[in-house]
């Protein structure tokens, strides 16, 4: 039973993440045990991999100030796991759409965390974190 493990259909989501012009399309996992939430604004923070969304925040961001470029605000999120602290880069979108079994919403409280790290062992493009649904 336990090596067959499979991951609850309820808490996998599509999540298409909107900056300007660009849509990017992930899959997402919902972390119930994800309660991070930007300090300044409160909004939830949804952690998703670099390479998914390309071209949004620059790759030599290392400033652990809020920078301008381009049309996006980077902003750093402090996170706590298991492995320890760590700084991710981060910004506001447009609108988040996250589309799952039982619903589906539209948001922009919400900031997007980038990772260069493989998420759930590379099966998912973005963690969602669970404070994300009951807002």
């Amino acid at each position: 039973k336990i090596l067959s493990f499979k991951v609850p259909s309820d808490t996998v989501m599509d999540l298409k993440v909107t900056v300007g012009e660009e849509e990017f399309n992930l899959r997402s996992f919902l972390d119930t045990g994800n309660n991070l939430k930007d300090p300044f604004s409160g909004y939830p923070v949804i952690i998703a991999n670099c390479e998914k969304l390309k071209g949004i925040i620059p790759e030599n961001v290392t400033d652990e100030s809020i920078i301008k470029d381009g049309t996006v605000r980077i902003r750093f999120i402090v996170c706590s796991t298991v492995s320890g602290e760590g700084i991710l880069p981060a910004f506001m979108p447009d609108t988040v759409k996250i589309t799952g079994i039982r619903q589906s919403f539209e948001t922009q409280k919400v900031i997007v965390a980038v990772t260069n790290r493989r998420l759930k062992n590379g099966d998912y493009d973005a963690i969602l974190p669970s404070g994300l649904l009951s807002n």
